[in-house]
Parts: C-alpha cells; sequence; structure tokens
C-alpha cells in the first residue's frame, strides 16, 4: 500500500514538472518569437505524456507548434496558474475570545440558575417528547375543546374540577396543621357544593373567601424535605423527586377516597381524567419552544423551582 502511494506520488510529480516545462516553453514562444535555446521538456518525455494522456477516452492530445500558439491563450494559462496558487494559500489564524467564558463564570461557585439535575440528558429528551405530544396531540385536542365547547361550560367545568380538587387541599392542610388554611377550604366545599349546585359555579369566591393550593409536595417540603433531583415527568412536565412523590400519593390517596363512586363506573372514571388533563392544558397558555430564549429549559427548570420554594414557604 505504502509503495503505490509512493508511485502515486512520483507520477504527479512528474507530470507537473513537465507541464510547468511545457508552460516556460510556451510563454518564452509568445513574448520572444522564439523557444527556449534549451527545451525543459525533451522529445521523449513528450511522447509519453502523448500517450499516457491521450489514451483516455475522450482526449485528445497533441503537442502543436510553438509558433502557432497564440499569446492569450498563454496569459490563461498564467492566470490560470496564478488563481491556483491563490487557492492554495494559508487562512489567516483565528483570533481569540476577547471575553473568554472563565473570567465570569466560576466553576467553585453555586449560581442561582444552577439546579441540581443529575439527569439532564434524559430530562431533555423527555422535554422534546412533551414538545411533540403537546404539539401533534395534545393541543390540537384541546383548541377543539376550545371551539366546540360554548366559554359558558367551559366555565362551569372548571369550577366542578376545582371544587373537587378541593379535597387534596384540605388533606395536605390538615398534615400541615394549618387551621386558617383548614377553615378557608371546608368553607369553600361547603358552600360551592351546596349553593354552587355541585361546584359548578363558584360563590365562595364572590363571598370572600379564599381558595389555597396544596399538594403532599408541599407538604413534604413544608417538613424540611428538599427538592431531590430535578426531573421532566412525560406528559405532566417539570417536576422533581419530591413533587413525583406527592403526585404519586395525592393519586393514590384521591383514588382511595374515589368522592365520585369512580369503583363502579370505571366509563366515569376515564372521562373524568380526561376531562381534567384538557382542562389543565386549557388554563395553562405555555407553549414549548415560544419563549424566545435559546435556554428555555434551563429557564423552566428555574421558574419551576423558585415557584415551588414560594409555594412551599406560604
Amino acid at each position: 500500500m505504502e509503495q503505490d502511494l509512493g508511485q502515486l506520488v512520483s507520477v504527479r510529480k512528474r507530470l507537473f514538472s513537465a507541464v510547468a516545462a511545457s508552460i516556460f516553453e510556451l510563454a518564452c514562444v509568445a513574448y520572444r518569437g522564439t523557444p527556449p535555446r534549451k527545451s525543459l521538456i525533451s522529445l521523449p518525455r513528450r511522447k509519453i505524456l502523448r500517450f499516457r494522456l491521450g489514451n483516455l477516452p475522450g482526449v485528445h492530445l497533441d503537442f502543436p507548434d510553438e509558433h502557432q500558439l497564440a499569446r492569450p491563450a498563454v496569459l490563461l494559462l498564467l492566470l490560470g496558474m496564478l488563481a491556483l496558487s491563490g487557492c492554495a494559500a494559508t487562512s489567516p489564524p483565528q483570533i481569540p475570545a476577547m471575553r473568554p467564558v472563565s473570567e465570569y463564570v466560576n466553576p467553585e461557585a453555586t449560581y442561582p440558575i444552577d439546579i441540581y439535575d443529575p439527569i439532564e440528558g434524559f430530562n431533555r429528551g423527555m422535554y422534546r417528547f412533551n414538545f411533540y405530544f403537546d404539539k401533534y396531540l395534545f393541543l390540537p385536542v384541546t383548541n377543539t375543546y376550545e371551539t366546540v365547547t360554548p366559554d359558558f361550560v367551559e366555565k362551569r367545568i372548571s369550577n366542578f374540577l376545582a371544587n373537587i380538587r378541593q379535597l387534596t387541599t384540605l388533606a395536605n392542610c390538615l398534615l400541615q396543621l394549618k387551621p386558617e388554611q383548614t377553615m378557608d377550604t371546608v368553607g369553600r366545599i361547603m358552600i360551592n357544593t351546596t349553593f354552587g349546585i355541585g361546584g359548578l359555579w363558584d360563590p365562595a369566591t364572590a363571598l370572600g373567601v379564599r381558595q389555597h393550593k396544596e399538594d403532599f409536595g408541599q407538604t413534604l417540603g413544608h417538613y424540611g424535605v428538599g427538592n431531590g433531583p430535578y426531573l421532566v415527568l412525560p406528559l405532566f412536565g417539570p417536576s422533581n423527586l419530591r413533587d413525583t412523590t406527592g403526585l404519586v400519593t395525592d393519586t393514590a390517596a384521591f383514588n382511595m377516597l374515589d368522592p365520585l363512586n369512580f369503583e363502579d363506573n370505571e366509563a366515569l372514571g376515564m372521562v373524568y381524567v380526561g376531562l381534567s388533563a384538557v382542562d389543565a392544558r386549557h388554563r395553562v397558555k405555555f407553549r414549548y419552544f415560544e419563549t424566545g430564549s435559546p435556554f428555555e429549559y434551563e429557564m423552566v427548570r428555574l421558574i419551576y423551582s423558585k415557584y415551588r420554594l414560594l409555594e412551599i414557604e406560604k
């Protein structure tokens, strides 16, 4: 292999020298009217070139008489050589960055945007999955729901589902030993279930009874449990280990309580789950990759973490 490569290089060098010598002779003929005293390319070499290159398919090669060559042809050859030599020029060296990252980022410092995310690769992949699911399935279903459902009916559905979710809030208010929030939540459930006709209306808000939102993730945080690693859940979106544990616990407790008797009516349970998901997406205006930020993943991660911290500190 190395021998073949050496032979190829040798042939290329000889061919280049022969072509260069021919160009020199042609230049002498064009500008002096006579060839140089001693030809730089011998007759045998010309014959070899004519034999080797002339045998190629579609190639006709012959060496005409020097005095028949025109000056414009020589000029074109010389310009071509100059152009090729210009292409071979080396590119200018790259200018180093005036402000390297090391001047601004201290690897030993902790920045607010640094959220514990040990499985960031998986989370980013799940973030993209949620984007495609949201774009091609969830949002079309939600948009259809918004189109065919009157606003009045949408509001009644949202109120009904929110009233049922108050049961989860009530349980976690009791676990966190928050008497004021507990009384507000009990009052809202009683008023909206009775005067609001099963929660379809919300007279409790009109009467000034505050609405609270508590879940088991907040209960764990209330008693000092840390966030744990950041997670992006399929379909549910941003979370962390503590809040994922809380979500699973709240879901299991709600299924055990079964306030709407889903155990005897599985079809009703499926309708409730689907309607809850569509209503939740209907009320959230966030759209993936429409924030205008090239760091949307980091931004969502930071906002979610800070939001949950504020919810726990209430």
